[in-house]
């Protein structure tokens, strides 16, 4: 299982085509255990959340197209 903390994050509210009718969602840049950066996005995010800066996230799951996804621990 991948883990890592926040490194930055945006909430986005206006979707582009492909996302339409799935806002509010969050992309963020995971710093992974390594050092290493990666984009990905917060699987079942809701507008409630808060999120953090550093807050720690796991891996949980892939979305249609293979990209990892990643949750708040």
């Amino acid at each position: 299982m991948i883990e890592g903390r926040i490194y930055t994050y945006s909430i986005i509210n206006v979707p582009t085509a492909e996302f339409s009718g799935k806002t509010p969602y969050a992309v963020l840049v995971v710093e992974l255990e390594d050092g290493q950066r990666m984009l990905s996005r917060l699987e079942n995010f809701t507008s409630e959340m808060k999120l953090e800066i550093g807050m720690k996230v796991v891996e949980s799951g892939r979305d249609d197209s293979g990209n990892l996804l990643f949750s708040v621990v």
